[in-house]
This record gives C-alpha cells, structure tokens and sequence, in this order.
C-alpha cells in the first residue's frame, strides 16, 4: 500500500502560463531596482517568476511593477508580499551569478490596477 499523499491545491484562482516577453520588476523603498525577471505564470493573486541574482537579498522589496516589452504594458506599484523563494537548479553561464524564483502574493489593489491585471491575464497568457 502506498503512503504517497495526494497533492492539495489551496489557491483561490487559476494560474496561468505568460507569453514570452513579460517581467516582473521589484523596488526597494528607495525606488532602486532589486530584481527584474521573466514572469512564468500568474492569476488574479499572485505571479512567479524567475530572475538572477547579481548582489543578493538586498533589501525587502517595496513594489512590483509588471511590463510586457511587446506592446508598452505596464502596471505598476503592485502592492505584494513574497511567498515562496528557491533557487533554481542547473547552471548559470556564470558561477558567480544564482537563478532564482519568487512566487508572490498581490495585496489589495486599486479598482485601475484590477483591471490592468484582468487586461494582462486576457491578453499575455496561454489558456
């Protein structure tokens, strides 16, 4: 008999895949960049993404801004809290330099950024 558990998915909205050409862009609250990465997926409550990681943890992030480079989007103070972070297996082109990802959590937005997010998940995800 096998003791393997089933698992649970406990998110509240579905998430999905994001075409080429999105990231995801933190603030420190200075307004000093920290990380920008390439969005793997995202719902109505939270985005991961995948970035790398020159100088470290340097500070908590402050904001998150969302850009897809195609077409100018753009949805920015993204008020979030990070939920997740590891490393990513497998090598970099340099030793020094550590991939990484972060899942993160939206806090309440503005009724502008709802729909900009609802703009983004229409038109930048695979469904």
């Amino acid at each position: 008999m096998s003791k393997k558990k089933a698992f649970v998915e406990h998110r509240k909205h579905k998430r999905f895949k994001v075409k080429s050409g999105a990231v995801a862009i933190e603030f420190n609250t200075a307004f000093e960049y920290i990380h920008i990465g390439q969005i793997m997926d995202i719902s109505k409550s939270g985005l991961a993404f995948s970035y790398i990681d020159i100088d470290g943890e340097l500070a908590a992030p402050f904001e998150l801004d969302i850009v897809a480079a195609l077409d100018g989007f753009y949805l920015k103070n993204v008020p979030f809290k990070t939920v997740w972070g590891s490393p990513v297996a497998g090598h970099s082109a340099f030793i020094f330099l550590e991939r990484k990802q972060r899942g993160v959590q939206f806090g309440e937005m503005t009724p502008h950024q709802i729909s900009r997010l609802d703009y983004f998940l229409h038109n930048y995800t695979v469904r």
